[in-house]
């Protein structure tokens, strides 16, 4: 795809992201759809109606967050899928088909709770505890795999808005060490690794490049600089983001707000590997009509920039 050719769409958008060779268009698509999308719209939560919501807003891109039965975990906005879906959404054609997966540590902390979950880390029976929840994992991405998704998402929190939850040398010791085996595993079947966290990563973004993983998922634009992050890793991850939850939240948008997307959105143009996604996901049915607006400012950024891309 060149900058000046016909737009890709669907799962030759993503691929073109992720070979970093996008054009003007960015690919777009949400991580999460919270169970406020369906009942805002009268719509029964169900793949179906993620398919529907997705292909009704021109998303190229639907993910399914898969994980334990109902109830293994405190309440959350959205649904855990189980992998019959999956195998239905993959074999429904037209669309990169991705999972979110709790990592090892998300899984130790829907348990225990964070700051419980840290303070034990060196522990030699939680490192015990941790290997158990990484073998579970594994064998929930084998599941997903065995259906043939593009990609997985590994969700791990580990990041406040200003720092890491723990010292990065900390984190390298007690829960790095886990991900390049689910990273191989993924690219084993030739699907794309990515990893999700809330927060400021910056300091250990470049430890999950060398985990080998593709992307940088849902990352949060108020608490990473778009420019920044494409400037320095731009070139070795797909960076899936740039809509903060201000974007979805505030009552109206005006031209500040307007200037500051186009900037995010030249950000991730200059990347050849950006992906338009909310850091949150959507909640409500108010979420869908203002994703909607950003959409189409998208659109006309791309057919009346309202500024010269800048390499990076």
């Amino acid at each position: 795809m060149d900058w000046q050719g016909e737009p890709l769409r669907g799962l030759e958008a993503l691929r073109a992201a992720f070979a970093h060779c996008g054009g003007r268009r960015l690919p777009r698509g949400e991580l999460w759809l919270g169970q406020g999308v369906f009942t805002g719209s009268n719509l029964e939560d169900s793949l179906e109606s993620r398919l529907r919501v997705c292909r009704e807003l021109g998303m190229d891109m639907v993910f399914l967050s898969v994980g334990p039965p109902a109830g293994d975990y405190p309440a959350v906005d959205y649904r855990y899928c189980g992998l019959e879906e999956v195998g239905r959404m993959t074999a429904s054609g037209g669309i990169f088909a991705g999972v979110v997966v709790d990592g090892p540590f998300q899984r130790l902390v829907q348990k225990r709770g964070l700051l419980p979950a840290l303070a034990s880390l060196r522990r030699k029976e939680t490192a015990i505890e941790l290997r158990e929840e990484a073998q579970a994992v594994i064998q929930l991405i084998l599941g997903c795999l065995e259906r043939k998704v593009h990609a997985v998402a590994i969700a791990e929190d580990i990041a406040y808005q200003r720092s890491t939850v723990a010292s990065p040398q900390y984190l390298r010791q007690c829960l790095f060490p886990y991900y390049p085996e689910l990273v191989e595993l993924i690219h084993a079947q030739g699907a794309y690794a990515l990893f999700h966290s809330c927060g400021n990563l910056l300091e250990v973004i470049p430890d999950l490049v060398g985990c080998g993983f593709d992307g940088l998922a849902a990352w949060q634009a108020d608490c990473l600089d778009s420019s920044a992050l494409s400037r320095k890793f731009g070139a070795e991850l797909t960076l899936i983001g740039g809509i903060s939850p201000e974007l979805l939240e505030a009552d109206s948008l005006g031209p500040a707000h307007r200037q500051e997307f186009a900037r995010t959105l030249r950000a991730l143009r200059n990347s050849r590997g950006g992906v338009i996604c909310s850091s949150s996901g959507l909640s409500t049915a108010k979420h869908v009509e203002r994703l909607r607006l950003l959409y189409r400012w998208a659109d006309e950024e791309v057919e009346e920039p309202s500024g010269p891309d800048q390499n990076p």
